[in-house]
């Protein structure tokens, strides 16, 4: 499908930081390597980021809000079942354990505070209080404020933007006080979660979008690994999740996104004259290959929370 790419960066940093130790010296680690992201590729163990570059992460949790606005506005019924019960969510015993269940819990909360159904969400804010308190992140989140807003008649808008407002302060507490692992592990479980909600919603309504949504997945993972890699070298923790991931990522590898852009057009913004480069995207997503994505997605989600 061609579309405009408006990819959900969830992580964003500077490509020319980066460098290997050495280039892949085959025809077949070439073509193991991911597709470039960022002008990065996707490669081993030696791709090397920077302490520098790692400050420089911006984390953005906007799928929060933009894949439950998706499923909703494409018109898929609100179903419980899509959602993790909060009797089932789990205690972490580690920083990064619980960096990961309260970005899982991210996608959920926005789901039902999209649909306005907030019924079961006072059952929610307990156990995500509990895993912000695991990362030292709980009084970044306003939880009196989304119970307010959660009960009566909730608003969607002003419940969604109290939790992108609360991820976000995470995101930036994490940056600003060295903690970046924790930060990307937030976002790891975001991305799962998101993922997960995807393919359910697939499952029910075969549309085309939401299958170039799924794709397009493959760019945050090329990102997520990359980064993620990196951390492993002093938090041997994420070697699970990079497993999994790079079991995802072989099905992902199957799914071509090409680039096509357009002229520069030059437009006039705040009295500034500006050189805007439009790009152009098309998702090639079969079917078979979406299955296997919500099947792999889903052996990862049961991994973490039930472990």
């Amino acid at each position: 499908m061609l579309k405009k790419a408006s990819f959900i960066l969830l992580l964003a940093f500077l490509a020319a930081s980066c460098r290997h130790d050495r280039q892949p010296d085959t025809d077949r680690e070439k073509d193991a390597a991911a597709e470039p992201v960022n002008g990065i590729t996707v490669a081993d163990e030696s791709l090397v980021l920077s302490d520098e570059i790692l400050g420089e992460i911006i984390y953005s949790f906007a799928s929060i809000v933009e894949i439950p606005a998706l499923v909703s506005d494409l018109g898929v019924p609100f179903s419980s079942g899509f959602l993790l019960p909060a009797s089932e969510v789990p205690q972490p015993g580690t920083e990064i354990g619980n960096a990961i269940m309260l970005g899982i819990l991210g996608p959920g909360m926005g789901y039902m505070a999209m649909y306005g159904e907030t019924g079961d969400m006072p059952g929610y804010i307990p156990v995500m209080s509990r895993a912000a308190a695991g990362i030292g992140a709980e009084e970044l989140f306003d939880f009196d404020n989304i119970q307010q807003l959660a009960s009566g008649q909730p608003d969607p808008a002003m419940l969604s933007f109290s939790f992108m407002q609360s991820y976000n302060r995470t995101g930036d507490h994490m940056r600003e006080t060295g903690r970046i692992h924790l930060g990307t592990a937030l976002v790891a479980g975001v991305w799962i979660e998101g993922l997960h909600l995807l393919t359910r919603a697939a499952a029910v309504l075969p549309d085309e979008e939401i299958h170039d949504r799924i794709g397009e997945q493959k760019i945050i993972l090329n990102e997520l690994i990359i980064i993620l890699r990196t951390h492993r070298r002093s938090h041997r923790e994420f070697s699970s999740l990079i497993s999994m991931l790079e079991e995802i990522k072989k099905v992902f590898d199957k799914v071509e996104i090409v680039y096509e852009v357009d002229d520069p057009q030059a437009v006039e913004r705040d009295g500034m004259l500006m050189v805007v480069q439009n790009q152009r995207s098309y998702v090639n997503i079969a079917q078979e290959h979406v299955d296997q994505i919500t099947t792999r997605i889903e052996n990862i989600r049961d991994k973490i929370i039930r472990p």
